[in-house]
């Protein structure tokens, strides 16, 4: 649904055929002019990404200079580091508040699913340790599949 947020600019002029079960009767051979990026589209993530963007940067973060997809900021109140990966968000704090927090900020500007907490993402299976605050993270599963 990310990508439905992206408005196309006005010098980016985008047709499609009507989807089945979407046409109107008397106009079986006419095209519809997208407003809004869509799914497939090859701009769909630049064209969503610009507003996420600009958003982000506005509540103080600052996307790291050597991975584009990561972004964090610091306040007195603590940390918050995400990574963005097309239009999935992991993201961790320096306290459960700030973390929702962050989700509430999301959830002012787009509707959002939390799927927490995370296990496994991006071939990596993560496993905490709450009584020593620290967390572990394995490749094991891609590891064996390339060993397969």
């Amino acid at each position: 649904m990310a990508f439905l947020h992206g408005i196309l600019s006005a010098n980016e002029t985008m047709f499609m055929e009507q989807p089945l079960g979407f046409e109107e009767l008397s106009k079986h051979n006419w095209v519809w002019q997208l407003l809004m990026s869509i799914y497939r589209m090859k701009q769909a993530s630049h064209v969503w990404n610009k507003p996420f963007n600009s958003a982000i940067l506005r509540w103080n973060f600052v996307q790291l200079s050597c991975e584009w997809c990561i972004y964090i900021c610091c306040s007195p109140t603590g940390t918050i580091i995400f990574s963005m990966h097309v239009d999935n968000i992991f993201s961790t704090a320096s306290s459960a508040a700030k973390n929702n927090h962050f989700a509430a900020l999301l959830k002012s500007r787009w509707e959002i699913s939390e799927l927490r907490p995370a296990k496994f993402t991006l071939r990596i299976t993560f496993s905490p340790n709450h009584s020593t605050r620290t967390i572990s993270l394995s490749q094991t599963m891609f590891i064996n599949k390339i060993v397969n």
